[in-house]
């Protein structure tokens, strides 16, 4: 991973390989890559097989916090700046997406599959503006949660990925591939979920780099 992509999950941004909140910074933090081989003791494994996937990231991302700080030696701070995003609102019609049936879901759920075929539950829609953040069809755009809906909902999106842009990472491989006939990405949200995206300018908590060095090797 690059360690733009390692400051991202550190310091829990709802969306990865968004470049614009991070700012600053030598200009090798987006293309070198680095392998990270992490071990733990018995005592501690027997912690973290207690805890629920919320502590453990937690935990985890601030083990990766100290060794951001020691390896790379990175020095940072948070600003809020003006930034081109899209926002994700409902459409007048409402939404077409029914409430997760799971009493207690998992706040880290994304909609899951390949480019084109995504299954959610119990997913929110600050979940669904990240994962959505991370599309070619975004182009790289932020994507922020302004639908004012709190709860975590199942449903299925189906489209066309735009051959125009490359294909995105898939998040899980189901064996799914898009149906050629499905509409666009920004159709299928409306018709589909009862979402859509709008052009808008919002302040966005970024991270500005103030200093980072090339980790020695081990």
């Amino acid at each position: 991973m690059s360690l733009i992509q390692l400051i991202e999950f550190a310091d829990d941004f709802s969306s990865i390989d968004v470049d614009q909140r991070i700012i600053g910074g030598p200009k090798w933090i987006g293309s070198a890559k680095f392998d990270i081989a992490a071990k733990c003791d018995e005592e501690t494994a027997r912690t973290f097989a207690k805890m629920n996937l919320k502590n453990q990231i937690h935990i985890e991302q601030s083990m990766l916090q100290a060794l951001l700080s020691d390896r790379f030696g990175l020095k940072m701070h948070h600003e809020s700046r003006l930034l081109a995003v899209d926002v994700l609102v409902v459409t007048k019609g409402g939404i077409h997406m029914k409430l997760s049936t799971n009493a207690n879901p998992d706040l880290y759920a994304d909609a899951d599959g390949p480019p084109g075929n995504w299954k959610a539950n119990g997913v929110t829609m600050k979940a669904l503006a990240g994962d959505l953040s991370a599309l070619p069809e975004i182009d790289r755009r932020i994507v922020v949660d302004k639908t004012g809906l709190k709860s975590a909902f199942d449903f299925t999106l189906k489209w066309t990925p735009d051959p125009a842009t490359s294909a995105a990472p898939a998040s899980g491989d189901n064996g799914l591939k898009p149906d050629p006939s499905a509409p666009s990405l920004f159709t299928a949200l409306q018709e589909q979920l009862g979402l859509k995206l709008e052009p808008s300018k919002e302040p966005v908590d970024v991270i500005v780099i103030d200093s980072a060095e090339l980790p020695s090797p081990n």
